[in-house]
């Protein structure tokens, strides 16, 4: 990455590292040019205070505060052009994309991809920022939590949830007839002993899935309103794909 600015320059960087994310708070008072070979993970920017201006596959979109947007596909070098003001910056492990959504069994697996930018609706846009605020400021922001694995835990795979809903991508995410044939009482039973077993253990949905022998979009079709309200035993808390938390009671 190459950056370029003027004199009399100011920057203020906090960083937040949960390991399988990071987020950052971002002020700077100059104006910047800078030029990214490539990104190896997704990284989610959202403008508070400052006009951004991103140039990629030579496509160039302003953005102003207040504005999320993905900065890149991943693997492409992109631009950015970034005047005085405070962004927020969320970096997720590539490899959370497919705790949240995973294929059905016997179905090969295939990297996720985002087809898009920026959100799908202005809806989305602000469902992503109160997803990061909450993570922000209740998980990340509270000494006593983010020390448990499990807090953390479902903290990512919220904003991995979250980060699949808001853009588009390549995910299979709308329950198909075979999910809808696995969702059954053998399935449902294999499902919550896996998760009595592990309740010590960060586990996501994806390992749930497995356990259980279907696609990790059958349990929002289950009975009894799933696997995650199935579990009765105060442990955990899991997402589903749409960013919706579920909690285990």
């Amino acid at each position: 990455m190459r950056i370029r600015g003027s004199g009399g320059y100011r920057l203020s960087h906090h960083r937040l590292n949960a390991g399988r994310f990071r987020m950052d708070r971002v002020a700077q008072s100059g104006d910047l040019r800078i030029d990214v070979e490539h990104l190896d993970s997704p990284v989610v920017c959202q403008s508070t205070s400052s006009m951004v201006s991103r140039v990629n596959d030579g496509e160039l979109r302003p953005f102003g505060p207040g504005d999320v947007f993905l900065n890149a596909h991943l693997g492409r070098p992109y631009r950015l052009r970034w005047r005085p003001g405070e962004v927020l910056l969320v970096q997720l492990d590539a490899g959370l994309l497919q705790q949240v959504v995973s294929p059905a069994p016997g179905r090969r697996s295939a990297p996720i991809r985002f087809t898009g930018l920026q959100p799908a609706s202005p809806v989305l846009a602000e469902h992503w920022r109160c997803a990061a605020r909450f993570v922000r400021h209740a998980v990340l922001g509270n000494p006593e939590a983010n020390r448990h694995p499990l807090v953390l835990g479902t903290a990512a795979r919220t904003l991995a949830a979250a980060a699949l809903a808001v853009f588009p991508n390549t995910a299979v995410t709308d329950p198909t007839r075979h999910d809808r044939r696995d969702a059954a009482e053998p399935a449902l039973r294999r499902a919550v002993a896996f998760m009595e077993e592990n309740a010590h253990r960060d586990i996501s949905p994806a390992d749930v899935a497995v356990a259980a022998a279907v696609s990790v979009r059958d349990p929002c079709n289950w009975p009894s309103g799933g696997i995650w309200t199935a579990h009765r035993r105060p442990t955990c808390g899991a997402s589903d794909w749409n960013g919706r938390t579920r909690s285990c009671r």
